[in-house]
């Protein structure tokens, strides 16, 4: 059954966690900092650290995925979610994202725990995600992938010193991402597959087939957010549409 999900609030850094066949708990993110090492990038935009890195992520790594800021995207990256757990079935899956689609996250089984950002749309807040990136420090992830193609969006992982940081080339990010991928579908393709994409090895061929979005619902909310809006339970179901 979906496990019930709370907020670790704001003063202290730390997540929404989500652990399946387990309470929720809160994950406090206090990290000591260490060196990071920044090579020039390959052909590829892989640089040397990045492909040792690569080589070195195990059967079970803990992924941190920089979600998209807009509700219908988000739903379109829960396809690379399934996939990454298809392949890497032990992997500890985290989804940072602000707080209108964090919990949007929450209802995909895929993703372990979720973090919730606090930054603005549009705005830089360099201090604050410095203070958050640094605070994931300790949390030991192995890789993290940026579906966002801006420059903001690439400063948490870099700052959290994630050894394999991948994304599509967008801003200019080069080194905030060390595993800097040209788009392999153009503006006519779908965004899924260019999720699905992002997270198989560079080397593996264009994605042309993958799984579709599945949320789980929980029928005991219904009630409270029918209440919420001033509206009747129906026997009849309801269609909700949410655009943008």
């Amino acid at each position: 059954a979906p496990q019930r999900i709370r907020s670790c609030g704001t003063s202290i850094p730390g997540s929404i966690c989500r652990l399946h066949r387990a309470p929720p708990r809160f994950v406090p993110t206090a990290a000591p900092a260490f060196t990071c090492l920044i090579t020039q990038p390959d052909g590829n935009g892989l640089n040397q650290f990045c492909h040792r890195a690569m080589r070195e992520i195990g059967s079970a790594p803990r992924i941190l995925v920089i979600s998209p800021a807009w509700v219908g995207d988000m739903v379109m990256a829960q396809s690379l979610f399934k996939v990454l757990k298809t392949r890497q079935p032990q992997a500890w899956l985290c989804v940072a994202a602000p707080a209108f689609t964090a919990q949007l996250a929450t209802r995909m089984l895929e993703v372990d725990e979720v973090i919730e950002i606090p930054f603005h749309h549009g705005k830089l807040q360099l201090n604050e995600r410095y203070r958050h990136g640094r605070s994931l420090r300790a949390r030991g992830f192995d890789r993290a992938i940026i579906l966002p193609g801006s420059t903001k969006a690439a400063l948490l992982p870099f700052f959290a010193r994630i050894p394999v940081r991948s994304g599509y080339r967008g801003e200019p990010r080069r080194g905030l991402v060390n595993d800097l991928r040209p788009k392999p579908i153009g503006k006519r393709g779908h965004m899924a597959a260019q999720f699905v994409q992002l997270g198989l090895p560079p080397e593996d061929p264009l994605v042309s087939r993958y799984p579709p979005p599945q949320l789980t619902t929980r029928a005991r909310a219904t009630a409270d957010i029918m209440a919420s809006l001033n509206l009747k339970v129906l026997d009849n179901p309801i269609l909700v549409l949410c655009p943008g």
